[in-house]
């Protein structure tokens, strides 16, 4: 495994750890693995935290766009509330 290792100025001051909000505060790491059918799994690597990339037709992304599409339209409904 490669683990690339961040010089000690370069890291984060770390956050109190009795309130940590969810999506706020990120580790100064992060582990990646790839997945290809034919050859299986690559090597792993650790390394500082960086952008993903991601292709256009993930359907990680068209899911997220089709919730929010029947969120909006289920919010636009009249529906009667009850008590």
């Amino acid at each position: 495994m490669e683990i690339e290792l961040l010089d000690p100025s370069q890291l984060k001051h770390k956050p109190d750890t009795t309130n940590l909000p969810f999506g706020r505060d990120f580790t100064d790491y992060m582990f990646e693995v790839s997945y290809d059918v034919k050859e299986g799994w690559s090597k792993p690597t650790i390394s500082a935290v960086h952008n993903l990339s991601i292709h256009p037709g993930a359907k990680t992304l068209h899911y997220a766009m089709e919730v929010r599409a029947r969120v909006s339209t289920y919010a636009s409904l009249k529906i009667p509330k009850f008590p």
